[in-house]
């Protein structure tokens, strides 16, 4: 009497078509006589979270997280014999000895149980490109993602991992739903190890456009000013990084840095090409091009055209130089074959230590 028991089966969730049930009854013996009472009756997990309405509306996901399965607590009244009874709610229908059902039964006591689903995607700025419902991948009915589906004027299908850890599927505009999803499926494997890679790798927080925000330019931290005397859009001095901008203007801090970074960009990428090539003797970019990049620090094309990213103007001096070798390198060997990098480890032994050093 007094004890508290916890009562749990697996079975739906190993993939198995089952719904368990229990009824856990008192037992008392008089004479030859049993009497039974029901002390508790156990049934499905419910979803943790409010399923939608109508599987499309935002009062929430439209699936239901939680599980036929069984898990709940047995308080026991009375001193004497309890009996547990486990049973398939489609009774006679179930017999197929495959479908296994696992008992735990244990004292309460201090634990915890990690449940993961994949949250409903609200349409961002009303754009209707992106599909508002999310396609979960389950692979080995593990880890539920979220992969927001995105139509745009391109002919291939591509996934991207964001930094944020935000993962697109880009498809063309006609590209049919169940195109999407079977893509995705069938690189499920990659989306796994890639988000597995950026969680460790430590990056730089997201910048903030106000007063003593943390900056960066050429590998080095700066701390964020506004001067509204300053000449020219910003400059650095000692160290500090001076914005020529309202101090309560974000939106013209972040276009004035934006702007001097492009500046120096162009400057220093220029530069730092032109040097390259003639130390090494490579062939030249037919152009050097600078935009922000979301997923790449830079990219050569088969007509020559060499794309960085203007973030990089951020990063170390010898990172720089290893992007921009690294997309030189692409003229002669437009692959990542060990062909490839054998070539870029001729002119640049270290490149592993330098891409090391992007953040």
């Amino acid at each position: 009497k007094g004890e508290v028991w916890w009562v749990e089966v697996a079975s739906e969730r190993y993939g198995l078509p089952t719904d368990p049930s229990i009824v856990v009854q008192h037992v008392t013996e008089t004479g030859d006589t049993e009497k039974r009472t029901d002390l508790v009756e156990l049934s499905d997990i419910s979803s943790p979270v409010k399923v939608s309405s109508n599987g499309y509306s935002y009062d929430g996901p439209p699936y239901n997280a939680g599980s036929p399965d069984i898990i709940g607590k047995v308080e026991i009244k009375e001193d004497g014999v309890h009996r547990l009874q486990l049973r398939d709610l489609f009774g006679g229908t179930r017999k197929d000895p495959r479908n296994i059902y696992r008992l735990i039964v244990r004292k309460a006591q201090p634990d915890f149980a990690l449940v993961g689903w994949a949250l409903h995607m609200n349409l961002r700025n009303g754009d209707r490109n992106a599909l508002s419902k999310p396609i979960a991948l389950r692979g080995g009915a593990t880890i539920p993602l979220e992969v927001v589906v995105v139509r745009r004027k391109r002919k291939r299908l591509a996934l991207v991992v964001e930094t944020d850890g935000e993962v697109q599927c880009r498809i063309p505009a006609r590209c049919a739903q169940r195109t999407a999803e079977a893509f995705i499926l069938a690189h499920q494997g990659w989306i796994l190890l890639t988000i597995a890679r950026m969680k460790d790798h430590v990056g730089r927080p997201r910048p903030q456009y106000a007063e003593g925000a943390a900056h960066y330019f050429l590998g080095q931290r700066y701390q964020l000013e506004t001067c509204q005397n300053l000449q020219s859009k910003a400059q650095v001095r000692n160290s500090a990084l001076l914005v020529r901008a309202a101090s309560d203007d974000p939106t013209q801090i972040q276009k004035r840095l934006e702007d001097w970074y492009r500046t120096q960009a162009d400057l220093i990428f220029n530069q730092r090409l032109s040097a390259l090539v003639e130390c090494f003797s490579l062939q030249m970019a037919s152009s050097l091009k600078v935009r922000k990049m979301k997923a790449k620090w830079g990219s050569c094309s088969q007509s020559g055209v060499i794309t960085l990213n203007l973030w990089l103007i951020t990063q170390d001096i010898k990172a720089i130089d290893y992007v921009i070798l690294h997309e030189l390198c692409h003229l002669k060997h437009f692959d990542h074959t060990p062909a490839f990098y054998a070539y870029l480890a001729e002119f640049m032994p270290d490149w592993r230590a330098r891409k090391a050093l992007l953040v």
